[in-house]
């Protein structure tokens, strides 16, 4: 049943007004929206009954995937690619290994195993981003965390983007579906690439009002060529955040486009604080139903998913050797360790299609709200307390 519109008003409203009070503590206000979902939402209180209608819920999913994609840094990648890798491999090994077995243990099959392990082995670029900068002073730590935090995300909408061919009972489908992933994805980089290489300042011609539309075309044609070619437009989506993050490696000396480009973002950011990311997570919480839950299978996953990216990062410090110190490996284990817009996004296309049931789509959804409220602030303290050592 469609959410009536003025219920939805009222959801917003007091979604917004329960994250003022998480401005300050410096937690991500994810975890509130979801929960304001959770608790007034049909599963809940009931003070709202039904769910937001699904293509607003689409747009505001895909708009922050393109923002996830915008807030990639080629440069800093480019300079720690294999640093990144490394943590990035450890990282969601161990957690994939590790809510994959544990998804089994409690009675799972394969696939939706591996969807609870790839959901839950991602860290969110944007929040990371965010986090990394409240804390300062970890520059080269900062550049490794937001580079590994790309190529969980890289994982995570590739998956999200097979889903729907996972259904499909024919071992081609879904091998044919992951080259049409490759084009959608390599073409426009590549595109992009060679444009910065062989032109050095045509992207100076755009006024502002001509760039910001330029985003806004790449946006919503790249997602809708994803849909037409059998991929999911989460990939499309992101691939246009991604093309334009690489523009930034023009040699700019005015630094007009650099300049464009971060204006933009937080023209972005303001766009997605004010009701993009509210209505996406919102509506997410809405979806969860309370008794569903099992406090067994959430307690499970969620001590699997946090050593497994916890650990990854400590063995990554260890395999790096004196160029990392433990405080810092255990600062990158709980940033590594939040999670955002990705998980539930591929948690909710995951059920929308059959591959999971509402247990383990709760489950998930718990455990990013949790990731979304605790690891900020156990960051902050923890950060403080180093400094103070």
């Amino acid at each position: 049943m469609g959410l009536d519109f003025k219920d939805l008003l009222l959801l917003l409203g007091i979604s917004q007004l329960a994250a003022i009070a998480t401005v300050r503590s410096g937690i991500s206000a994810l975890g509130v929206y979801l929960l304001v979902g959770m608790l007034l939402g049909p599963h809940g209180l009931g003070l709202v009954n039904g769910y937001v209608e699904g293509s607003l819920v689409s747009l505001a999913m895909l708009f922050l995937v393109f923002y996830a994609g915008l807030n990639v840094d080629f440069k800093s990648l480019k300079n720690h690619v294999l640093e990144a890798a490394l943590a990035t491999s450890l990282g969601v090994a161990l957690t994939m290994a590790f809510t994959y077995a544990s998804s089994r243990y409690l009675g799972l099959d394969v696939v939706p195993s591996l969807v609870v392990g790839v959901s839950l082995s991602n860290t969110a670029t944007e929040v990371a981003v965010l986090l990394m900068d409240r804390l300062g002073s970890y520059g080269g730590l900062k550049d490794v965390i937001v580079s590994a935090s790309f190529m969980d995300d890289l994982i995570i909408v590739f998956v999200t983007s097979l889903t729907e061919v996972l259904v499909v009972n024919d071992v081609l489908t879904p091998a044919f579906n992951v080259v049409k992933q490759a084009l959608v994805l390599g073409l426009p980089l590549l595109t992009a690439y060679v444009a910065v290489r062989l032109s050095e300042g045509y992207v100076r011609i755009f006024s502002w009002e001509e760039f910001v539309i330029t985003l806004s075309s790449a946006f919503f044609l790249l997602s809708y060529l994803s849909m037409a070619l059998g991929v999911n437009e989460v990939l499309g989506a992101y691939v246009a955040g991604l093309v334009f993050s690489m523009f930034k490696l023009l040699r700019d000396p005015t630094l007009r486009y650099v300049t464009r480009f971060n204006e933009f973002m937080e023209d972005a950011a303001t766009v997605l604080k004010f009701f993009v990311v509210p209505i996406f997570f919102v509506s997410v919480g809405l979806h969860v139903d309370f008794t569903s839950v099992d406090l067994k299978f959430f307690a499970v996953l969620l001590t699997s998913a946090f050593l497994g990216k916890f650990l990854g990062s400590l063995a990554y410090v260890a395999v790096e050797g004196g160029l990392r110190s433990l405080r810092e490996g255990v600062l990158m284990g709980l940033a590594m360790n939040v999670r955002g817009s990705l998980e539930p996004a591929l948690a909710i296309t995951a059920f929308n299609v059959g591959l999971i049931d509402s247990r383990v789509l709760t489950a998930v959804l718990l455990i990013s709200m949790t990731s979304s409220l605790v690891i900020p602030f156990a960051l902050s303290l923890l950060s403080r307390f180093f400094r103070g050592g």
